[in-house]
């Protein structure tokens, strides 16, 4: 939240964050979990970008797919809130598969 704040504050430090966002993408089209998971979460939170839900899903996933464990975990969390319990259990093995068996 802070520095969701801090990017709406100052155009400075807004101009450099939409720098680094470019760069984010770059990696992230490229495969990179870490930035696909930064993008997403900068979409989830309204960082730099506008909140979009729909957008960051689809960069969780994006990571996810790639071995990223907190993407992986977040799409558990919104699975089991919606009662997709395929989509959790699919989550929770590739948790399971990267090295983290926690459910």
């Amino acid at each position: 939240e802070k520095l969701k704040d801090l990017v709406e504050y100052d155009q400075k430090y807004k101009k450099e964050f939409l720098d680094l966002f470019s760069i984010l993408e770059v990696l992230g089209y490229a495969g990179h979990s870490e930035s696909q998971a930064a993008i997403a979460q900068s979409y989830l939170n309204g960082v730099g970008v506008s909140e979009n839900v729909k957008i960051a899903r689809h960069w969780y996933a994006k990571a996810a797919e790639n071995g990223d464990l907190t993407a992986m975990q977040q799409l558990m969390t919104w699975s089991a809130e919606e009662g997709d319990y395929s989509d959790y259990i699919k989550y929770a093995l590739s948790r399971a598969k990267w090295g983290n068996v926690e459910i």
